[in-house]
């Protein structure tokens, strides 16, 4: 799993998470494995710039989350430490901060990101600063960047688990993340909408809506004061 070849880190790392399956979790723990194969799984989570950086972290992260399953107890300090570290440390902190130029890197963090949020449940609330503003980013773009469906696809149905699990402090974030919305379906509007990314633009609304439904209605109702036209697509996609 260390080896300089991201390929042969693939078939370590397969090979790893085979292990895992069947040995005791008291030997793995008691024969120093487990802080072995965590040390060697955080070196290749840092792999950003390579042909295979978006495989690599996709199973390095399934691995890791094997590991931290197979080591701790659930509802431990332990198991909620180790979590946070793979979002806070290796997604957050890691990938979308030293791998923004690889967007195929990108967009398998989003794809693997509901793995690690489900374990953590409400507790992933601590890091919404980090996940919520670079998922909406990913929605609009900064000028001269060109907008890709798959990278908002894969965007979208990742902030649909971020509110669900986060769903107590929506409040706070739902202007942001109805503005998010509003400024991608001007922005498919100006290119040409893909039926699959409105859907998923309507049902991250409906999410908003059922997670502060008063809040959302008075976000709602200051974009149909200053467009009637853009309320109105916009309530269509959720109506």
């Amino acid at each position: 799993m260390s080896d300089w070849e991201a390929i042969h880190r693939l078939s370590g790392i397969a090979l790893a998470r085979k292990l895992l399956e069947g040995a005791p979790k008291d030997l793995i723990r008691r024969s120093g494995i487990d802080q072995l194969m965590r040390s060697s799984l955080d070196t290749s989570l840092q792999r950003y710039s390579d042909s295979l950086s978006p495989a690599l972290f996709k199973n390095t992260t399934m691995a890791m989350l094997d590991l931290i399953f197979k080591t701790t107890q659930p509802g431990s300090s332990e198991r909620f430490d180790r979590l946070f570290a793979l979002l806070g440390d290796n997604m957050i902190g890691g990938a979308w901060s030293f791998g923004y130029r690889m967007p195929l890197l990108i967009q398998t963090t989003y794809e693997v990101l509901p793995l690690i949020l489900e374990p953590l449940g409400l507790a992933s609330v601590r890091f919404l600063k980090g996940m919520i503003p670079q998922l909406l980013h990913t929605l609009v773009p900064g000028e001269g960047m060109k907008p890709s469906v798959t990278m908002q696809t894969a965007s979208l149905r990742a902030l649909q688990h971020v509110i669900n699990y986060g769903a107590p402090r929506m409040a706070y974030w739902s202007g942001e993340i109805v503005s998010g919305i509003a400024k991608c379906w001007v922005l498919l509007e100006d290119k040409g909408r893909d039926s699959t990314l409105s859907k998923l633009l309507g049902a991250v609304l409906k999410d908003i809506e059922k997670a502060c439904p008063e809040i959302f209605l008075e976000h709602m109702g200051v974009i149909q004061e200053h467009d009637q036209e853009l309320f109105a697509q916009l309530k269509s996609l959720f109506s």
